[in-house]
């Protein structure tokens, strides 16, 4: 009996026991009921141009909705995350809700940070942040770990003249990688990227600082117009390393691992707005034969050999170079040289940046096959251009030559041979002159002459037509001309029609559209049709108006319509 009795009272002093636990927990299920709001930020004191992190966090309140965050007007939202978690410790049930945006500051400045959400049809405020942002001139201040850079080659410019604009990050920080989060173009402007194995690293001291400096991006800009352009700003993304294996308050609770893993997290900076002044070229002391050349042009010329015997050939070896745009300049030699069959051919196109500034070079080679013997004299070759640097119109020059050809010319023998049986004649018989009638005379042939008089014209009349066709033919098929066709058709971004169809006028026209205004355009070409399509061209360039691939597709449309209108002029 005493033993059940131990029994009942043991069940007993569990139930007690377990109403007593539970009582605690219902408690403190009660007090964490109450939601709560809080808004944080990795630092307070920002950088106009630098990204931070923006974090709601909405602890005990599953399913609220964030209605309103003050003060987030004065930032760009770059990224949006959101990461749920629950906690328990000591027998407390945490519920936690936080939303992470990545922020870059637009303006400088104090100004209040403060959320609102609705939870349960009841709206909870979170604390306030008191921030402070920095202009991004503030840095004599203190020292920033990271910023960026954008640097032009100049900022005036003469149209046609092509410009280097390099963004460069410098940092204290260990990096991933970086790069921009979207395509950095430039309205009213062709741009192109140089390689990237042409982009340079280094350390470098600032105000007595050691900051590592990577050329993050190196573009060539050719404007299409003249006037103030405006680079706008652009946000370039940067993985910093935040565990550099050392064990620090970033490597976390296994320090890093000895190293074995590292993380990274993104940092935005965002690039300084800049402006370009482009000029147009002076009308005054423009000579006629302007070749489309803006720049500091040099040429050099080297003939392989100034004595030689008549049946062979020498090379003349020409290279235009400096800091100019060489996209006009696509032959040497336009008008042939007397004494001499002209076989030319471009060998090379280099494109680089010196000091930041643009640097070009062309090779052309042509190949000189004398006409005759004896002294041939080359005439030098003027080249005009346009100098940025006299900001007047000059002349380079190809160095002429006196060629000496040895030896005698071959002889062509057009006499008949002894043997005067072999060739077939016309004869002449008789030639009557006794006629009365002033309005006639008469040539009587025989008639066994008759079919070979016949033949030989046929023959003459249609060799005529040979050669008449042959010309039309050479002049459609010109291999130049069909290989820019094929440029333009091959052409899919702005950059890539424009050029194609600059590179087709040059040729045909010989007029630079890139180096021309409109009324220069109207007034060189002498088309009216095909004047009114290239400025039409000209107007979509320097337009932002729809998408990207809609003015892509107006400019292809624009480009056919200049080519069939040039093949219907050279017909």
């Amino acid at each position: 009996m005493r033993v059940i009795m131990a029994g009942r009272q043991y069940k007993r002093l569990m139930s007690v026991l377990a109403l007593c636990l539970m009582f605690p927990i219902r408690l403190f299920a009660l007090a964490q009921a109450q939601p709560q709001i809080v808004v944080s930020m990795n630092q307070l004191s920002l950088r106009k141009g630098v990204s931070s992190y923006l974090v709601v966090s909405l602890i005990n309140a599953q399913g609220g909705r964030i209605t309103e965050i003050t003060g987030l007007e004065y930032f760009d939202v770059l990224s949006q995350s959101q990461s749920t978690s629950t906690v328990m410790a000591q027998g407390e049930t945490t519920y936690q809700t936080d939303y992470q945006l990545t922020v870059m500051p637009k303006t400088a400045g104090r100004l209040t940070v403060k959320a609102r959400v609705d939870y349960e049809n009841q709206i909870y405020e979170s604390n306030a942040l008191e921030i402070t942002i920095h202009e991004e001139a503030d840095e004599a201040a203190y020292a920033p770990d990271m910023f960026v850079k954008a640097n032009l080659s100049h900022t005036t410019a003469y149209l046609g003249e092509k410009i280097i604009l390099t963004y460069e990050l410098y940092t204290r920080l260990t990096i991933e990688n970086c790069g921009f989060t979207e395509s950095v173009l430039i309205d009213g402007m062709m741009t192109a990227d140089m390689p990237e194995n042409q982009l340079k690293a280094e350390y470098v001291y600032i105000d007595d600082i050691l900051y590592a400096k990577y050329e993050v991006k190196r573009m060539i800009l050719d404007p299409v117009r003249s006037g103030l352009y405006n680079i706008p700003s652009f946000n370039l993304q940067v993985n910093v390393i935040t565990n550099d294996g050392r064990g620090g308050s970033a490597a976390g609770p296994f320090g890093g691992l000895g190293g074995f893993f590292s993380f990274s997290e993104p940092v935005y900076l965002q690039t300084e707005a800049r402006e370009i002044l482009v000029k147009p070229l002076p009308q005054t002391g423009r000579p006629a034969d302007f070749s489309g050349i803006v720049g500091d042009l040099h040429l050099d010329g080297v003939y392989s050999r100034t004595d030689l015997p008549f049946g062979e050939a020498l090379t003349l070896r020409v290279t235009a170079s400096g800091n100019c745009n060489l996209d006009g300049y696509n032959r040497m030699i336009a008008g042939g040289l007397p004494g001499f069959t002209v076989y030319e051919t471009q060998k090379s196109t280099v494109e680089s940046a010196e000091d930041n500034r643009y640097y070009a070079q062309k090779t052309f080679e042509a190949i000189l096959v004398p006409e005759r013997n004896g002294v041939i004299n080359v005439d030098s070759m003027a080249v005009s251009y346009f100098s940025t640097v006299t900001e007047a119109y000059e002349t380079a020059e190809i160095p002429g030559a006196a060629i000496q050809v040895q030896g005698d010319m071959p002889q062509t023998h057009a006499g008949i041979g002894d043997d005067s049986s072999d060739v077939n004649g016309v004869y002449i018989d008789q030639v009557l002159y006794g006629i009365t009638d002033d309005a006639y005379w008469t040539l009587r042939i025989p008639v066994r002459a008759l079919p070979f008089i016949g033949g030989g014209a046929g023959a003459v009349m249609l060799l005529a037509v040979l050669l008449i066709g042959l010309t039309r033919h050479r002049k459609k098929r010109d291999p130049a001309v069909k290989a820019l066709r094929a440029g333009i058709k091959r052409a899919k971004d702005a950059n890539e029609i424009y050029n194609a169809v600059h590179a087709l006028i040059k040729h045909c026209c010989g007029l630079s559209i890139k180096s021309a205004s409109k009324e220069t355009v109207i007034k060189e070409l002498k088309d009216a049709e095909l004047a009114a399509l290239v400025t039409g061209m000209m107007d979509k360039m320097e337009s932002a108006d729809g998408s990207r691939d809609t003015r892509n597709a107006v400019l292809l449309e624009q480009a056919a319509a200049i080519d069939r209108r040039v093949r219907a002029l050279r017909k």
